[in-house]
């Protein structure tokens, strides 16, 4: 964090003009405003409840239901199949699904923590716990967040891969009942609290140490359910009364004063489109810098209260296209330095760094995506202009394989 991260610094406006740049930068206005249509599933399409804790998309495109009494389902081919404590889960209330990078997946249950390889699920720790949220760090560790302190102890876990180190307030950890673990794009950890009801802030643990903030720094309120970091690296925080916006130097907020349907904000998302979402307890709410708009029950949501929202855009246009997916692995930036310490920062560059590779690589051809092979086109950092965070090797493979393949231009 940069400057003092404790430091208000209120403008003429309150920030709002501050506040509008921020909007700018990461959201996009303007245009027709979209018709949505609602579909709603629930278990008579198959869900083995209707009370769904957390969605999760895994790296093969599949959408997994955590419910609260049901299990965790899994839909594939259009169709849900269930896991519950008969297939081996701790229990049938499950609240987080999360993916480690070898294509393993977590399930954080109120009775303690499973994991999954296949369709085979085991004992992963934490027995007894009421876990509600989990998440990896920059080294593959993973984090769990224990609520209802009353019944389990609360706390904060973190597992290396051999044994679990514990987090509690003699660590300075900001409260024991934790509803959010949040890693940023930093490597920091984040916790936002319950404290049955009252909250007690939230929490960013550097590495060191813990640096805890509440609404004396300028959260908008204590109790804090969701976070989301936008691609400036500004960090949200959803309350029960509002949303606060955290730049490392100053606090600003969102409530139903601005347009958000309801104060109280389980899930906020960016989408594909450049638009902010907003799951709270009276419905849905979409911003896209400018304007609000809100949908609740009236406008087709089966209910008001929105706990998660995820956006599964492969499937949208290419129906099918995850069945054929054989195997999965995804790595960030950095996992992969974690990985092999040879790509540092995750830089996965080929070749040699001149100007001749920069426009030659992997050999010197007039289009260095197409392959000998009909339909076998190069993707990766081995063509132009070479590895790094921007895309341009699929962007401009894509182009020569429509090109080439479709007469497209």
């Amino acid at each position: 964090m940069s400057g003092n991260p404790l430091a208000r610094q209120p403008s003429g406006d309150g920030g709002r003009g501050e506040l509008r740049a921020m909007f700018r930068r990461y959201l996009q206005a303007g245009g027709e405003p979209e018709r949505l249509e609602w579909q709603s599933i629930t278990t008579r399409d198959g869900l083995p409840h209707n009370w769904i804790y957390d969605l999760f998309q895994d790296s093969r495109g599949r959408v997994w239901a955590g419910t609260w009494g049901g299990g965790a389902a899994r839909l594939e081919a259009g169709q849900w199949r269930t896991f519950t404590t008969a297939h081996g889960l701790h229990s049938n209330e499950v609240t987080c699904i999360r993916e480690d990078a070898q294509g393993r997946l977590w399930l954080a249950t109120d009775n303690g923590l499973n994991v999954m390889e296949g369709d085979a699920i085991t004992d992963a720790g934490l027995a007894g716990k009421s876990l509600l949220n989990i998440t990896f760090d920059q080294h593959g560790h993973l984090w769990a967040g224990c609520w209802r302190a009353a019944h389990s102890g609360g706390g904060l876990f973190r597992f290396d891969g051999q044994s679990w180190q514990a987090f509690t307030t003699r660590q300075e950890l900001p409260g024991l009942e934790i509803l959010k673990v949040f890693t940023d794009s930093r490597g920091q950890v984040w916790v936002g609290t319950y404290e049955q009801g009252a909250g007690a802030g939230v929490g960013c643990y550097d590495g060191r140490r813990w640096h805890n903030f509440t609404t004396r720094q300028g959260l908008v309120n204590d109790c804090v359910y969701s976070m989301f970091e936008d691609p400036g690296g500004n960090m949200w925080f959803g309350t029960i009364g509002g949303v606060s916006i955290f730049d490392g130097k100053s606090w600003h907020t969102l409530t139903q004063k601005d347009g958000l349907a309801d104060n109280r904000v389980y899930s906020m998302l960016i989408d594909s489109r450049k638009k902010m979402w907003f799951g709270t307890e009276g419905g849905v709410s979409r911003f896209d810098g400018q304007s609000w708009l809100s949908f609740t029950r009236k406008d087709g949501l089966v209910e008001n209260l929105v706990r998660a929202i995820i956006e599964a855009q492969v499937e949208r246009f290419a129906p099918g296209f995850h069945q054929t997916i054989l195997a999965a692995n995804t790595m960030n930036a950095q996992q992969y330095e974690v990985y092999n310490p040879n790509y540092v920062g995750g830089d996965i560059n080929s070749g040699a760094q001149d100007l001749g590779q920069l426009f030659t690589r992997p050999v010197a051809r007039w289009d260095p995506y197409a392959t000998p092979l009909k339909g076998v086109y190069l993707c990766s950092s081995a063509t132009p202009p070479g590895g790094g965070v921007h895309g341009m090797c699929g962007h401009l493979a894509a182009q020569s394989a429509l090109r080439r393949e479709f007469q497209l231009t």
